[in-house]
This record gives C-alpha cells, structure tokens and sequence, in this order.
C-alpha cells in the first residue's frame, strides 16, 4: 500500500547499532523518514552527509529515521563513516519497501544520472564510491514527514532514485 497522509506506519526494524527499534518511539518528535537504497549507494551517502552537517539547523524536536535495503553490520560500517545524528535501519528483507510499495526502477535510475549528475560527481569527490553493493540500486527515494501524534502530514514518492524533499522543506517541518 501507498503512504498516504493521515497514515499511521508500523515499523520495527534493527538499528545500524543492531538494537531493535520501533517507530513509536519517535511519538513526541517530528519525524522525517526516508526510504534509500543500499548503504553505500554514492547519491544516498552524499545526502546522509547533508544532513548530518546540517543537523543543528533542525528544530530540537525533530528525529530523522532512515531505512536502507542492507544487511545491519554492512549498514553500520557504511554509517559510522558519518558519526550520524539520527537513526538507520537494516531492512534486509526489503520487508517494509515492500509493504509501503516503495519503488524500484531502472528507467528513473538511468534519469537520475542525467537529472543528477553534478551530486553524482560531488559524492564521488567526497569519497562515496560503491565498491560493495548489498541491496538494491534502483529504489527510488520515498521521503515521509511525520507529526508528533505518529500521523503523517506529508509523503514524497520520488521522482527520480535522487528525489528529496528540499531542505528548506525540512527545516521548516522540524521547527
């Protein structure tokens, strides 16, 4: 099923820590979750380190929760290269991708490259090469915005594998 304002997600998945985490335990906070694709996926680690450095532009109620198709250990070896602020989780069986038909395609993959090629050359610059793949490359990014009550006010299924809300989107959502 489509997320759709008004929702109420169910979630539980491991941390890049390994600890199992539950989506309820975000109520209180407003919440930004973002399905990425695999953890050392070149567009998604040049947006883990957007935000992370602009992390404190965020309101102090505000939690990102990301969910990438990877193994836990492949995950936290990916993200402790960030020292992230915010949670990531291991969906390795694509079991949540799946149930809130987030999608994948490689046409929308091939335009990023096109659409996208300035980011792709800057997180090569930075580094973020994918010289190990564990999950797939042709998910398309599914950005959420979630209020305190766990009820979401917004949903972005990308148009593109690149496709985030903008930051001032954010920015503005977490004060």
């Amino acid at each position: 099923m489509k997320i759709k304002k008004g929702d109420k997600l169910d979630i539980e998945l491991p941390t890049s820590e390994g600890r199992l985490f539950n989506l309820k335990e975000t109520h209180g906070k407003k919440v930004l979750l973002t399905f990425y694709r695999m953890a050392s996926c070149s567009l998604c680690n040049l947006r883990v380190s957007q935000i992370t450095k602009r992390w404190n532009e965020f309101g102090s109620n505000f939690q990102h929760v990301s969910i990438w198709h990877a193994p836990q250990d492949f995950l936290k070896k990916n993200m402790d290269k960030h020292n992230i602020p915010f949670i990531a989780l291991a969906d390795k069986s694509y079991k949540y991708f799946n149930k809130y038909s987030v999608e994948r395609s490689i046409g929308k993959t091939l335009l990023a490259f096109v659409y996208r090629l300035p980011s792709f050359i800057m997180a090569v610059l930075k580094g973020f090469i994918p010289l190990q793949t564990k999950g797939y490359l042709d998910i398309v990014i599914t950005d959420v915005l979630i209020d305190e009550t766990g009820t979401v006010v917004d949903v972005q299924y990308g148009r593109d594998i690149g496709d985030h809300y903008t930051f001032d989107k954010i920015k503005e959502f977490s004060l």
